[in-house]
């Protein structure tokens, strides 16, 4: 059996690469609360998530994202390799984010489908409409309204500097060699 993610602890940093599912936010969420523990107490509350995501399910995403942003110290996130979806959700939770040059992102508007019953589907529309809103505020509060509506309607590719100029990353980090 393959797991679908892989999160680790490590001194003040905690990693987490793979898909954004209910079990993956869990382990997410309690490694975190772990980290808030051993900062307690310390006068350096500053932690580290190095994060890359290919996103996942989107409840699981606000999850990862609240945590962080209730979290007791500031979280400082470098974005590897490719973030997306309901990653970039959980990236914006971050108190800062710092991203390496060749890190690629992706947003769009969520993925959904509907089967069974027209009027059990109506209902089942209007909450993915607000999981849309959520998503969509999400963004346009970290970016100072930069990511835009139709941003979220087209599946929008960015690279590190793109992101940078939208406000979704606050800085890049150079190679050192």
């Amino acid at each position: 059996m393959t797991t679908e993610y892989k999160i680790d602890l490590i001194d003040k940093s905690l990693y987490f690469t793979g898909h954004i599912n209910p079990s993956s936010a869990h382990d997410f969420i309690i490694k975190l609360h772990e980290l808030e523990d051993f900062i307690q107490g310390k006068e350096d509350k500053q932690v580290n998530l190095y994060l890359s995501s290919q996103g996942g399910d989107v409840a699981s995403g606000f999850r990862m994202y609240e945590s962080l942003k209730f979290f007791k110290g500031e979280v400082i996130c470098y974005a590897e390799g490719h973030v997306a979806s309901s990653a970039v959700t959980v990236m914006c939770g971050a108190s800062k984010v710092i991203s390496r040059p060749l890190t690629t992102f992706l947003i769009h508007q969520i993925t959904t489908w509907l089967d069974g019953k027209f009027y059990d589907n109506k209902a089942v529309f209007t909450w993915h409409e607000a999981y849309q809103n959520i998503i969509a505020d999400i963004y346009s509060k970290k970016t100072n309204d930069k990511v835009t509506a139709s941003m979220l309607k087209e599946e929008t590719y960015l690279t590190a500097e793109q992101a940078r100029e939208l406000g979704l990353v606050n800085e890049i980090i150079n190679y050192t060699k």
